[in-house]
């Protein structure tokens, strides 16, 4: 079990849901960037960039619930 002050250890779960927070924003702003790209557009090199940062996005909101949980355990 960690040992640290209740102040702190709240402060650190704020932090990483506020973190959390922020990437979903991002999220929908990326997903609604890619879906007003014209179709003739979708087999570009820009919209392949946007489908990756995406990814990117869902798989670190991913990373943060999974410390979030973990945070929440100790």
């Amino acid at each position: 079990r960690v040992r640290m002050n209740k102040k702190r250890q709240i402060a650190i779960s704020n932090v990483i849901l506020n973190a959390k927070s922020e990437l979903e924003d991002l999220l929908i702003e990326e997903e609604e960037a890619m879906e007003n790209v014209p179709e003739s557009l979708t087999e570009t090199e820009r919209y392949a960039q946007m489908e990756n940062a995406v990814d990117f996005l869902n798989d670190a909101i991913s990373q943060l619930d999974e410390l979030y949980d973990t945070w929440s355990e100790l």
